[in-house]
């Protein structure tokens, strides 16, 4: 009986903490492309915890929507197809109105400073 009970105890253990994770922390701003966020400045940058839990993910993105150019940096979400794929068939689908320059994703906290092409996961 007391083997049951260590087993249950330590299935318990391993649920809490998978569920008491911390939340991903990433870094969040927008400017134009020669902006401070888009040079990787900590200081112009803000760091928030990102929800989602362990579907959490940081971006980074420069985009042309129409005529306005801008870069991102901030939290999205683990999906199939991710972020970047979508953007990326969707600037296919309408050049005219949306033209991808970069786009990444990672999973590691305040992990998109990066000023340049990358791309991780750790899932």
């Amino acid at each position: 009986m007391s083997s049951v009970k260590i087993l249950i105890l330590c299935i318990c253990i391993v649920i809490l903490q998978f569920y008491s994770a911390e939340a991903l922390e990433c870094y969040q701003c927008k400017g134009k492309p020669d902006s401070d966020c888009a040079k990787g400045v900590i200081s112009a940058m803000e760091t928030v915890e990102c929800p989602g839990g362990a579907l959490a993910m940081c971006s980074q993105t420069d985009l042309r929507s129409g005529s306005e150019r801008e870069f991102d940096r901030g939290c999205t979400k683990y999906s199939k197809p991710d972020l970047c794929t979508l953007l990326y068939q969707l600037a296919a689908q309408y050049p005219i109105g949306l033209k991808v320059f970069s786009c990444n994703i990672c999973s590691t906290p305040k992990c998109n400073t990066h000023t340049t092409r990358w791309r991780c996961f750790s899932i």
